[in-house]
């Protein structure tokens, strides 16, 4: 709010898209304490509208939107520790958990030519993994079509419900080198069956959603639905 003081990185508000909580956060690169001398209302705004105003210890006055453009290979240092992975991601292949272990939270890289399967292997360890969006990247020297999939299993349904229901795909054209972002969106109607009432309708209790580029490397998180 107006009046507060934050450094890099802070929270100045955030955008709600789906089950993923957007933050608008302060300029990477302004340091020092930041005075906010204005901040916008509770509303719809773009990419280019200015969200607040900052002003610096110089006096100098910064506009921050929710928009950041940060060089891929300068480091962030916002943070006021550095936590180092301390919790292994059991990915349930052998030869990686004994003898090359990826840490939760952590970095590794797969390596290998085109064909190697790279992208295979890559799938059956993020599929451990805790996430909310899924990126998919063209890592390799040449273009290629792939095809995304998102299947829901209903946990707790009053009859017996199908262990994967596909319930969107999409086919997305990769470039070498680049990345695409993949949303889907679920509406009450994909989560409507006829249940033992027959009424066609959805069930309040615990939802698991996967997805993947098939049915059975699949990355997965879950909801409940209340009523």
């Amino acid at each position: 709010k107006k009046g507060s003081k934050l450094k890099e990185g802070q929270r100045l508000g955030s955008v709600k898209e789906g089950i993923i909580d957007h933050w608008i956060m302060v300029p990477f690169g302004l340091k020092g304490d930041l005075l906010v001398e204005s901040i916008v209302p509770k509303g719809k705004y773009d990419l280019k509208h200015t969200i607040a105003k900052l002003k610096d210890e110089q006096g100098r006055v910064h506009d921050a939107k929710m928009q950041q453009v940060w060089p891929v290979k300068i480091p962030i240092t916002a943070y006021a520790e550095k936590l180092k992975p301390t919790t292994p991601l059991v990915t349930k292949i052998r030869i990686i958990d004994t003898l090359m272990p990826v840490a939760l939270g952590g970095t590794y890289c797969v390596p290998g030519p085109f064909g190697s399967g790279k992208t295979v292997l890559q799938q059956l360890i993020s599929k451990h993994a805790e996430i909310d969006i899924v990126i998919v990247a063209a890592c390799g020297e040449r273009a290629g079509e792939e095809v995304v999939q998102m299947y829901v299993r209903d946990m707790v349904g009053s009859i017996t419900r199908p262990i994967l229901e596909l319930k969107g795909f999409r086919k997305i054209f990769l470039e070498p080198g680049k990345e695409q972002e993949v949303e889907f969106k679920l509406t009450p109607a994909d989560l409507s069956f006829y249940g033992a009432d027959m009424q066609f309708k959805p069930e309040p209790g615990k939802f698991k959603v996967f997805v993947g580029t098939n049915s059975v490397d699949l990355l997965e998180t879950d909801f409940i639905l209340r009523e």
